[in-house]
């Protein structure tokens, strides 16, 4: 039985924070269309910003399906997001705390509007402890 990598928990981690970051930016799309003139570069705008994280989100489910991983059920409570996953035969479960999903979906945000991302990794960190670098979907 293999345990999972870093980056097997950083897919699956993706896989259940990218349709979080979709719905954030159609949400956005609704919200510009009902109260801005001239609305349709931003639509087109969002559009395309929507259609990079599907690739990415399409990109997450390849690796997880290419390296033997099964997200199953996902809860959510007040508090936390808990995904039960099975990985190559180890069963488990990914929590994320809220307040490090809303971190972590602001950064994502940032991230495919083409803004700076720095600022938000922390350096003195050891890898998977930071909030996510959406950038790094193989």
């Amino acid at each position: 039985m293999n345990l999972p990598t870093a980056d097997d928990l950083r897919m699956i981690k993706r896989y259940i924070l990218l349709p979080l970051v979709l719905s954030e930016f159609e949400q956005d799309r609704k919200s510009i269309g009902l109260t801005v003139d001239h609305a349709e570069p931003y639509d087109e705008m969002l559009q395309a910003v929507m259609d990079r994280v599907t690739v990415d989100l399409r990109k997450v489910t390849t690796y997880l399906r290419k390296h033997g991983i099964k997200v199953e059920d996902t809860e959510w409570t007040p508090t936390t997001i808990r995904a039960r996953y099975i990985c190559r035969g180890h069963t488990d479960v990914l929590s994320i705390m809220q307040y490090l999903k809303d971190a972590d979906i602001k950064v994502a945000l940032r991230h495919y509007l083409g803004l700076h991302t720095d600022q938000y990794i922390r350096k003195d960190l050891p890898p998977g402890f930071n909030v996510s670098k959406p950038d790094a979907v193989p």
